[in-house]
């Protein structure tokens, strides 16, 4: 039985505990009272200290900000580890980066080889496949389908970025009928992909997944739109070329 730990885990909690333990006296102090200076905001205001009060508020901020150095340093130092480890796991299957694609949460990588002509999916496991056996690609916006290509039907959908950022909404046939997008939010950009593999033939790539919308001007929509394109782009020229 596969053990269903992401290939890229880390222990996030042991690393922030080493880093905690290395953080100075005033960040350790920082890091334990910001809250008392956060409350007294309150205090302040309750008793019509107004100016006192916002000062406070403000103050509480920069010492929860002086305190949570070590939490980002932890943070930092697990991601450099998460990516040593699939850089690590790609030299051992001999799985040559030409291009690569890694989630916001390090859940899943997507690595394109283009001296084997391979496509590797790295979650709990790693998959290989060669370009003949990606079937299908489609783009999905708040699960409605943008756009789709496949073996049977290579031509696909209009591969338009400004569909997808919703500049005029991106109205949907077949399937979907006639929806369209909203034209300025969105909470989740994915892909899905049918490959050839009888345990495991659908795939989901995230590239945004947020709990509430967001705008689409908002950077990170921006850049989870054009990952997105990017990747569809490339699986459906995949498709083509090894129809």
């Amino acid at each position: 039985m596969l053990d269903k730990m992401g290939l890229l885990n880390v222990d996030e909690r042991s690393i922030e505990k080493v880093e905690v333990k290395k953080a100075s006296i005033i960040q350790k102090i920082a890091r334990n009272t910001w809250w008392v200076v956060f409350l007294s905001t309150f205090v302040l205001w309750y008793n019509w200290q107004i100016w006192w009060g916002v000062l406070a508020f403000f103050g509480s901020i920069v010492i929860m900000g002086i305190g949570d150095e070590p939490a980002k340093r932890a943070k930092e130092i697990a991601n450099n580890k998460k990516y040593e480890k699939l850089n690590e796991l790609l030299t051992l299957r001999g799985i040559n980066c030409s291009q690569k694609y890694i989630t916001e949460k390090f859940d899943f990588a997507i690595v394109l080889d283009g001296h084997e002509n391979r496509l590797c999916l790295v979650d709990y496991e790693i998959r290989e496949f060669s370009f003949s056996d990606i079937l299908e690609v489609e783009i999905v916006e708040d699960e409605i389908q943008i756009t789709k290509t496949s073996r049977g039907s290579q031509l696909g959908g209009a591969i338009v970025g400004g569909v997808l950022a919703g500049g005029i909404g991106a109205v949907i046939g077949g399937v979907t009928g006639s929806k369209s997008t909203s034209n300025d939010k969105v909470r989740r950009i994915y892909i899905k992909m049918i490959v050839n593999d009888m345990q495991r033939p659908f795939v989901t790539i995230n590239f945004l997944n947020e709990k509430k919308e967001i705008l689409k001007k908002d950077k990170k929509a921006m850049k989870a739109i054009n990952d997105a394109n990017h990747w569809y782009s490339l699986i459906s020229v995949i498709i083509k070329r090894a129809g």
